[in-house]
């Protein structure tokens, strides 16, 4: 074994070198958001999924199903697995506030970097996110990482050159979908369908997940040519940015989707994933923070408002459990979401009251809207979590009732017990109440 330094003036990042190996071509392959359940052979979505090379790879290889990673986020991920340590980027760029590190710094080490050192023929295709400067360290001053959120799509001379080869034009979304910042302005793009400009099917060998396969060939093809008679070994490192948000799916796809979301939903009911959550104590009562802690399944939850009701203007609810369910439901119609109070704030005067006799406590209860918080004629979706005696949910809809509001419907999770339910089916339309799962 042998020492040798990244940089022999300084000494900096030492490693030993046994001369007498005989060192194996590389090719290192990234994506980015692929869940377990896309790749884990005992996943029953594995078996509808198409991912021949995918399979190959795991059975040909190792498969590591215990590996996790230091962090969700795709820079300190990245940083992480290509120094080896943990990392300080905490962030991305997008997200980072004034003082947090989102690149490496110069001085740090990437494990390519010591393959170049070796004599390794180094090769890079696609994003970095962990700073440009350290990929040119690693690759030459000819790689040409990219450091951004998103694909540098537009101004990529090497995909437009790409794309006029293939005599076709840069994708348009057909209906980009956006998310919304707190104060109501535009916020990241999660992207979408993608199509010509005219509108027609975009090929999907001209997707840039598919240039950056081909780019990536192209690159070995020019380090084996460089490689001559050499014999030296070639380490190729391509990072694919998809799947990843902006999604850039070819309307080519849209049968396939179809195809997916019939099967995902035939070994998914959301109804009897609520019921998994629900266990009772010997009082009755059950904990329902396994449902409200839930992100992903109070999107489901949402999404399925989102199907049954229409013309939505603003959701309602009461403090305090219903709030979570509340606010994903009215993320998922881009309207507000308010609530009622069980006592009035100090500093505030301008309530409408709502008073009513829970049967089950025999006091008097109060519910308590700003009364600027709800426009006349606006259509209201009464959400909540849990349905007893159903007085709390008339309550609400007296409540919006002296708002002068519409009521576009009341959407509950669970309902325990007839009494309830048969309440207010006498306040309401049928067509008008839906309750997900009713014990």
């Amino acid at each position: 074994m042998l020492r040798h330094y990244l940089d022999p003036r300084t000494g900096a990042h030492p490693f030993d070198l046994d001369d007498g190996a005989r060192p194996p071509h590389i090719v290192y392959l990234t994506v980015d958001m692929i869940p377990r359940e896309a790749w884990d052979p005992e996943s029953p979505m594995r078996r509808h999924l198409r991912t021949p090379g995918l399979d190959r790879l795991i059975a040909d290889g190792t498969l590591f199903t215990h590996a996790c990673t230091t962090s969700p986020l795709c820079g300190p991920s990245r940083a992480a697995t290509l120094t080896g340590r943990y990392p300080y980027l905490l962030v991305n760029e997008e997200r980072a506030h004034d003082g947090f590190e989102f690149a490496l710094r110069p001085d740090d080490a990437i494990f390519p970097e010591y393959l170049r050192a070796a004599d390794w023929l180094t090769a890079h295709a696609g994003k970095c996110h962990v700073g440009a400067h350290k990929f040119l360290d690693a690759f030459g001053e000819n790689a040409t990482p990219w450091d951004r959120w998103a694909p540098p799509m537009a101004d990529d001379d090497g995909y437009l050159r790409y794309l006029r080869e293939l005599g076709v034009e840069p994708p348009v979304w057909r209906e980009p979908i956006r998310g919304v910042r707190p104060d109501g302005a535009p916020g990241n793009s999660y992207g979408g369908w993608i199509t010509r400009p005219d509108g027609s099917e975009f090929p999907e060998q001209a997707t840039y997940s598919q240039y950056l396969a081909w780019r990536a060939g192209e690159t070995l093809a020019s380090a084996l040519h460089r490689r001559g008679d050499s014999g030296a070994p070639v380490y190729l490192q391509l990072d694919f940015f998809a799947p990843h948000q902006p999604f850039m799916v070819p309307t080519c796809y849209e049968e396939r989707a179809r195809e997916f979301i019939a099967f995902y939903e035939s070994h998914f009911k959301l109804e009897d994933e609520i019921l998994k959550r629900i266990n009772f104590d010997e009082y009755g009562y059950f904990d329902n923070s396994s449902i409200l802690y839930d992100t992903q399944l109070l999107n489901s939850i949402a999404t399925r408002a989102l199907e049954r009701f229409e013309n939505v203007n603003k959701v309602l609810t009461s403090e305090t459990d219903g709030i979570p369910i509340a606010c994903h439901v009215a993320q998922a119609f881009d309207v507000d979401m308010v609530f009622t109070r069980k006592e009035k704030e100090v500093g505030r005067l301008d309530y409408v009251e709502e008073t009513y006799i829970p049967s089950s406590m025999g006091k008097l209860m109060s519910l308590y809207l700003p009364k600027r918080s709800v426009k006349k004629g606006e259509r209201l979706l009464i959400v909540d979590d849990v349905i007893r005696s159903g007085e709390t949910q008339r309550a609400l809809l007296r409540l919006a009732k002296k708002m002068n509001a519409e009521i576009a419907g009341l959407f509950g999770v669970v309902s325990i017990g007839e009494k309830g339910t048969k309440a207010l089916e006498n306040e309401l339309d049928p067509d008008k109440l839906e309750i997900l799962v009713n014990l």
